[in-house]
């Protein structure tokens, strides 16, 4: 195209072209201006404030897991709740801060709580509180939802937040069937092993390297013997001489106590065979550790195949006795109940009959005056074969078993006492004795003096 013709500028091109550079020109400063060139958009990090916070969990399924320990009226109660307070659908877990406390209320007497309190401040109920209710709200349809969110004495806003993020944590979870948590546990835990000797008693065995260095404490039986671990996360050790098998308690979690503010270990009970293999036998939920719950008292069948120990909490005790093996409790029953393991389990020295020497618990009404003795060969199946009525043992004169022994292992002796309280001697007079003998392979129970 001519920009001159004929001797002639011709404006009406140029102008075109000035205009067209012009936009061409605008387009590039404006591009440049949107989207600088070398400049790459930086992402910015969030950070889970939550990470590091606590968690709290509930279940119906941990609570019908001592369901069988209960008095009957107390289970239809507990299935009342459960019921009632729609806990089918109330499985969950939800974060919340490190320094907070958490406790269920009502915190005595009662076996289902009805709600969960999350407190900044415990003692004195003057920071953030969060409650939430295990209760279901029929018109909503809605299953543990926070019921009172507050600040106390603290800011509110900042308190808004801190529920902001426990919210975003909560969560309903999936909850295995209750065979599947009662199941054990099998691991094998390590591979390194040191072995502890003791020329006095007679004792060589491994233990795990990460327990460090045994230390000697007792010997509670001819057959069992405790030690001590200088790794702080295990507890009492327990050495069954015969069979090979050592016990011991391993601290979990930690757990806020309902009273006073402090904090306590989950006990872990565990198991080592001879053939160095580690199984749980029985861990307590962290609603128990809340309520001061611990294992205690440990023994062993003569042939390791079983071990018994009792569980305590706040006014609260149940004596347990494990196969091993398959890992039934085969003291779940609330029939059963005593506080002394090492005085109310009796085995035959060939380990083929199992007596249980029965007491009741009277704050929760567990058990009764009784005698258990298994089938010959099948301890795990227990038959009541003497009884002493509850108001004969506390009536005066009173009734009690005592001079319980077996024989050839098959034959169980036992004296029922008619005992009348002389408050001169400070002792009972022994009114009348009557001498019983029970053969276990044909179930026969007959008085012989």
């Amino acid at each position: 195209m001519n920009f001159i013709t004929k001797g002639k500028t011709n404006w009406k091109y140029i102008l075109i072209i000035i205009v067209v550079a012009a936009i061409t020109a605008g387009g590039i400063l404006a591009y440049q201006y949107m989207w600088p060139v070398g400049e790459v958009e930086k992402e910015e990090t969030v950070q889970d404030e939550t990470a590091n916070w606590q968690i709290y969990s509930f279940s119906v399924q941990e609570l019908r897991i001592i369901k069988e320990q209960l008095t009957p009226e107390k289970q239809e109660e507990l299935e009342k709740k459960i019921r009632d307070q729609r806990l089918e659908d109330c499985s969950f877990e939800i974060k919340y801060p490190q320094d907070w406390t958490v406790y269920t209320w009502p915190l005595h007497g009662v076996i289902v709580p009805a709600g969960l309190f999350i407190e900044e401040d415990p003692k004195n109920h003057n920071g953030c509180s969060f409650q939430m209710s295990f209760r279901g709200d029929p018109e909503k349809e809605k299953y543990c939802f926070p019921i009172s969110l507050s600040s106390g004495e603290s800011n509110q806003e900042q308190c808004d937040n801190i529920f902001n993020q426990m919210f975003s944590t909560f969560k309903f979870i999936k909850v295995n069937k209750i065979e599947e948590i009662q199941k054990i546990e099998v691991k094998s835990e390590t591979d390194h092993w040191e072995t502890y000797t003791n020329e006095k008693y007679g004792l060589e065995f491994e233990y795990p390297k990460d327990w460090e260095a045994l230390t000697f404490d007792s010997q509670k039986t001819d057959e069992l013997y405790i030690f001590n671990s200088h790794n702080e996360t295990i507890g009492m050790i327990y050495y069954h001489k015969p069979s090979g098998v050592t016990a011991f308690i391993e601290k979990g979690e930690k757990y806020d106590l309902a009273w006073n503010g402090g904090k306590d270990y989950q006990d872990i009970l565990k198991i080592i065979g001879s053939d160095k293999e580690i199984k749980t036998i029985f861990t307590i939920s962290p609603d128990w550790v809340s309520l001061y719950g611990k294992i205690g008292g440990i023994n062993f069948s003569p042939n390791g195949k079983y071990i018994a120990f009792i569980f305590s909490a706040y006014e609260y005790s149940k004596p347990m006795l494990f196969n091993i093996e398959n890992g039934v409790n085969i003291l779940s029953s609330n029939i059963f109940w005593f506080g002394d393991i090492d005085e109310n389990i009796y085995w035959s020295s060939n380990n083929k009959v199992l007596i249980i020497k029965n007491e009741v618990n009277d704050f929760s009404g567990q058990g009764s005056y009784s005698i258990f003795v298994s089938d010959y060969g099948v301890p795990d199946k227990l038959n009541k074969i003497f009884e002493i009525d509850y108001n004969e043992v506390r009536s005066s004169p009173r009734k009690y078993i005592s001079d319980l022994y077996i024989i050839n292992d098959e034959k169980v002796y036992f004296s029922v006492f008619l005992a009348e309280w002389n408050s001169n001697k400070r002792d009972y007079d022994i009114l009348k004795k009557t001498k019983y003998e029970y053969s276990v392979k044909t179930k026969g129970l007959k008085e012989i003096e």
